[in-house]
């Protein structure tokens, strides 16, 4: 039996990351809903989407190899035989899509699927569109909650401030600002700035401790250089590096640049 916080995360990631797809039926059959999940990499398959299978299951597919070279690797884990375990838990723990996901359970749950497909297909369209306004459910935000959805579209790095001086900063994306909005209200820190919720040294730290426990795959270890980093740095206090000091700070930094590449 999976634990709600494991429930919480693959929750977050599905909000992150996850479509809930209902397939036309066919002239001989129908089909159940499907969870589509999606990350990038280059470094072989994604660690989180091999975390999420191992609880509900899926086929994981590498798409066509990317023509450039500065597009990574896209890597998707499609749900179906799972889909119904996974679709109760998003019903449940989602912040974001449980709607959705209460639509995909009643059409595979109706005696028969080909007579309401047009009426649930039309159901999720417009949560879908709803969702783009975003009704967020903010009690649902809990700290596996934000490990999931961080894992999915989350990033860490460290970079020149206007003083010329390296800093660690992390960050949540979203197309949908209320929801960075949200999560602000919930936790109480970060900068609002197009879309994103923006973590400043300090509160990078603070957030990573809140969701450490939860994280999954490659996040983990760029959070722990960011923590390794803001340490030195703190160590220092006001004074500047010496030649050494800067030295170990910059290959962090580059460690840390390097790993978002993979």
């Amino acid at each position: 039996m999976l634990s709600d916080e494991v429930k919480q995360f693959v929750a977050g990631f599905v909000d992150g990351d996850g479509c809930i797809v209902i397939r036309a039926p066919s002239e001989k059959q129908t089909f159940p809903p499907c969870v589509a999940l999606s990350q990038s990499r280059d470094a072989g398959i994604p660690a989180e989407l091999s975390y999420i299978q191992a609880f509900y299951g899926g086929t994981i597919s590498a798409a066509a190899a990317p023509k450039r070279k500065d597009v990574r690797q896209h890597w998707k884990l499609d749900i179906v035989r799972g889909a119904d375990a996974l679709l109760v838990d998003l019903a449940e723990h989602a912040a974001l899509k449980c709607r959705q996901a209460s639509i995909a359970i009643a059409y595979n749950q109706a005696e028969n699927r080909r007579q309401v497909f047009s009426e649930c297909r039309d159901q999720l369209k417009e949560e879908k569109r709803v969702d783009a306004d975003v009704i967020m459910l903010t009690n649902r935000i809990t700290d596996a909650y934000l490990a999931g959805l961080f894992a999915a579209d989350g990033s860490v790095g460290i970079y020149k401030g206007k003083d010329g001086c390296l800093q660690l900063k992390s960050m949540i994306s979203s197309m949908r600002p209320a929801v960075v909005s949200c999560i602000q209200q919930v936790l109480g820190y970060g900068r609002l700035a197009r879309g994103r919720i923006i973590f400043g040294p300090r509160d990078t730290i603070k957030f990573y401790e809140l969701i450490r426990p939860h994280l999954v795959g490659a996040k983990v270890a760029q959070m722990e250089l960011g923590s390794e980093f803001q340490s030195k740095q703190a160590s220092r206090k006001r004074r500047l590096p010496t030649p050494q000091e800067q030295k170990e700070l910059e290959e962090i930094a580059e460690k840390v640049k390097k790993m978002k590449k993979l």
